[in-house]
């Protein structure tokens, strides 16, 4: 616990003149006096005397009468492992046909825009006896690809289906649209529930019915059942060439209302005169309000009965007020740009009502409603009563990267991404040699209902495991518990959902006298359990400091107490908080160190274990829950992790442990710090713990570039301030070095932070121990946290550093203060 909390402590005192070492007894038998004494002194004349470069902040272990010293090496095996599970492989060209199992996009490609394809994860996990699986044979692009929803209409052939569904049968044509809020239907075979499922008529290809039914359905649900538009009616609609919009308009014409249109450019315009015969006179320009004034003139004051709104901020205000009483609002927006608009309910015409249509929540609860809707827009296609969407373009997997470009820049209205066996397509080699877990025995998840613990849950239950003990606190009652046990059992796994403080030994060895004698023997533990409850050391409660020592220091040791000493794997998920020291951590830091060591004493009696040093992962766990709770500087601490590197690690620990390897020196795994060259290329100077020497490993010949660059930046400032002898020019040098510092803390422009205006009081604490540290060590002027949250702005702060500061050179004459 010491290490880490002394970790923590040197980073929180970050000072050119500390130097806190450590140095650990581990020999088989007590040192004697004369030994220790001479590790001592050789430890003592190295560091304070001899003063190497680059060893401040030293860890030392006296073993078998030798002194080592602590470094962090490469495990190649692991990496090895974890690069053949990953997606990190370099893509090959394969033949779609020739691919034998099922492939999806990789999920990061618009982001990143690297378009290969990888193992299809949803089909590691058993198939259900209420699905049906489908062969996809076309898919349509949303028009929202930007905002995540890369893909949510999919037509094909169905291949499998569960003994429990009743209805579709082997070789049906269907098409469906998915409740994936977040896309991910770019895929060869897609899975879904037998109420999504619509049969395609003998008449409608796969191409035309998946480029169609997310636009109609849309269309037919905001116009038809919300709106209920009448011949009668007179309807405003927002076009921007999108698919949506134009299905809008046909289904208004097929109803036979009085359409008025806004769009965005001439070739819009163009559009919807020659091939909608829009009128020219009821068509107005949306690059400003005075649509508003067009649709009023036009209908003398009355208003429209609906619109159908993809607006936002204040053109969508500006619509509002073209709403004739009783009239309906159809907002199909972006939810993302919805979030920023707000409205004034009193500026609303009486009588009036607003609704907004989200298909992949409406798939998502209510998949019968979406079938229904589905359906009847086949109908009207079958029945020739709607055509399908002007300039739809049809391309196969191969041009997936020209498909999305194409509907983020307009061009089409519609694209329809339609696979072929002879399709050439990137494709990352399979992970090899999965592990599996015994399906005859129980596995102990501690700490499971956590974000991370959720994920592993699930992961482990594709893998086979059939009877999962988890312990927590709390009872299963939340939805997301609810969810969880849901998805496990319908993977044929049973959970033992069991209310159990890990750190409170006798509630632990109840459940081992009764509840566990029931189950199936235990073969393996995952301990998950933490608190955080951050602070800086000097006033951290004792209260804080045991809520987040008690479940990874009592409750890891409580189940190694407990848990049979022969099972299979003992895991605990450690952090590298406990590596560097994170500020504002000592406690959770403290705790982590112990579960390295708990892992290593493990080892040393012939038991399994291991600890997972992870970093932040990005798309499950605390930090992908509580985003507004990280601090800006985590970047660079730290690289992000991925759910599925996490399983992976995992897996190869399990796998390890499981085949009896070498786990007497391989006892802990560190995952996601990056080296001085990773930093270097995301353009951020690489941490001070680097300069430590268990970072030895991590140092290139590009981080000594990387420290020159970043310290030219703040002895710049230094340099300045040394050069300045009056007050007001120290003020000044100091307020702009403050400026630039805040600047890349907060991860804002510097042309943001006005120095009369910005005030201390909303950033966070860490935030501002970081910064505390920087104004002690480079500007030289003790300063309290109390100072800073105090300040009124960054001018009053300036002052009191410049009044503190020791490069000031200070002298009798009128500039000295």
């Amino acid at each position: 616990m010491s290490l880490g909390l002394l970790r923590t402590v040197r980073w929180e005192r970050d000072a050119d003149g500390s130097n806190i070492v450590t140095l650990t007894e581990a020999e088989p038998n007590p040192a004697s006096p004369k030994s220790l004494a001479a590790a001592v002194g050789k430890v003592v004349k190295r560091q304070f005397v001899d003063k190497p470069e680059n060893d401040r902040h030293a860890e030392y272990m006296l073993q078998n009468g030798l002194i080592h010293i602590g470094r962090l090496n490469e495990w190649e095996v692991a990496d090895q492992f974890l690069a053949a599970q990953s997606s990190q492989q370099a893509p090959q060209l394969q033949r779609l046909g020739d691919c034998d199992t099922p492939l999806e996009l990789n999920g990061a490609a618009v982001s990143t825009r690297e378009y290969y394809w990888v193992l299809d994860k949803q089909h590691e996990e058993p198939h259900t006896d209420s699905y049906v699986e489908v062969e996809i044979r076309a898919i349509g692009l949303s028009s929202d690809v930007s905002a995540g929803r890369l893909a949510n209409e999919i037509a094909g052939v169905v291949s499998k289906v569960g003994s429990e569904v009743e209805g579709p049968a082997l070789g049906d044509r269907v098409i469906y649209i998915s409740g994936n809020k977040k896309g991910g239907c770019v895929r060869t075979h897609g899975r879904a529930g037998p109420l999504e499922l619509v049969r395609i008529p003998d008449e409608i290809s796969f191409e035309v019915a998946a480029g169609l039914a997310w636009a109609y359905v849309t269309a037919i649900q905001g116009l038809g059942e919300i709106a209920h538009l009448a011949p009668e009616n007179t309807i405003l609609i927002h076009t921007n060439a999108t698919d949506i919009s134009q299905a809008a308009i046909q289904y208004a014409q097929m109803i036979g209302a009085t359409i008025y249109a806004t769009v965005a450019t001439v070739k819009e315009r163009d559009l919807l005169v020659s091939d909608y015969s829009l009128p020219p006179d009821r068509i107005f320009s949306r690059r400003d309000l005075n649509f508003v004034k067009g649709i009023m003139r036009c209908t003398q004051n009355a208003g429209v009965d609906v619109i159908f709104n993809a607006l936002s901020g204040e053109a969508l205000r500006g619509s509002l007020a073209c709403l004739a009483p009783f009239g309906a609002f159809i907002d199909v927006s972006n939810p993302d740009l919805r979030a920023d608009t707000t409205v004034e309910l009193s500026s609303l015409p009486r009588n009036v009502s607003i609704h907004t249509v989200d298909l992949p929540v409406l798939a998502q609860h209510r998949p019968k409603s979406v079938r229904l809707l589905l359906t009847e827009a086949l109908r009207l296609y079958s029945e020739g009563k709607i055509s399908q969407l002007r300039t739809t373009t049809v391309m196969d997997f191969t041009q997936i990267k020209e498909g999305i470009r194409t509907v983020q820049s307009g061009e089409a209205a519609k694209v329809v991404i339609a696979p072929h066996p002879f399709n050439l397509v990137p494709v990352v080699p399979q992970p090899l040699w999965p592990c599996h877990f015994d399906p005859h025995a129980s596995y102990v998840l501690a700490g499971g209902y956590g974000g991370l613990g959720r994920s592993l849950a699930r992961w482990m239950a594709s893998r086979g495991a059939t009877s999962l003990i988890i312990l927590s606190r709390s009872s299963a009652s939340s939805p997301e518990k609810m969810e969880l046990i849901t998805d496990l059992n319908r993977l044929g796994c049973k959970v033992h959902s069991l209310v159990c403080d890990v750190a409170d030994l006798s509630s632990l060895q109840q459940l081992s006298g009764k509840a566990f004698s029931n189950l199936p023997a235990i073969k393996g533990c995952i301990q998950a359990s933490m608190v955080l409850r951050d602070g800086a050391f000097a006033g951290l409660s004792f209260q804080d400091w045991q809520a987040a020592i008690r479940p990874k220091v009592h409750g890891s040791w409580n189940l190694h107490t407990v848990l049979p000493d022969n099972m299979d794997f003992f895991i605990m998920l450690s952090s590298v908080a406990g590596i560097f020291g994170n500020r504002g951590q000592s406690n959770y830091a403290a705790g982590n160190t112990f579960q390295d060591a708990l892992a290593a004493y493990r080892v040393s009696k012939g038991m399994q274990a291991a600890s997972i040093n992870l970093g932040s992962v990005s798309n499950v766990g605390w930090v992908a829950e509580n985003r507004s709770s990280m601090r800006t500087h985590t970047a660079t601490l730290f690289e992000l992790l991925r759910e599925e590197e996490v399983h992976a690690t995992v897996d190869f620990l399990v796998r390890d442990q499981q085949d009896g390897g070498n786990a007497s020196a391989r006892s802990q795994l560190v995952l996601g710090l990056p080296t001085a060259e990773m930093c270097r290329q995301n353009g951020v100077p690489p941490p001070t713990y680097l300069n430590y020497s268990m970072f030895t490993h991590f140092r290139n010949p590009a981080t000594a570039k990387s420290r020159e660059v970043s310290q030219q930046k703040t002895i710049g400032t230094a340099a300045l301030l040394s050069a300045t002898s009056g007050i007001e020019g120290a003020v000044t040098v100091v307020s702009d070095g403050i400026v630039e510092r805040l600047a890349s803390l907060l991860a804002i422009p510097s042309s943001e932070l006005d120095a009369q205006r910005f005030g201390f009081g909303g950033i966070d604490s860490l935030v501002a121990m970081e910064f505390r540290a920087w104004i002690v060590k480079e500007l030289k002027a003790e300063v309290s946290l109390l100072d800073i949250m105090g300040a009124e702005n960054i001018r009053a702060l300036s002052e009191k550093i410049a009044g503190r500061s020791h490069l000031i050179v200070r002298g009798s004459g009128s500039g000295s203060s």
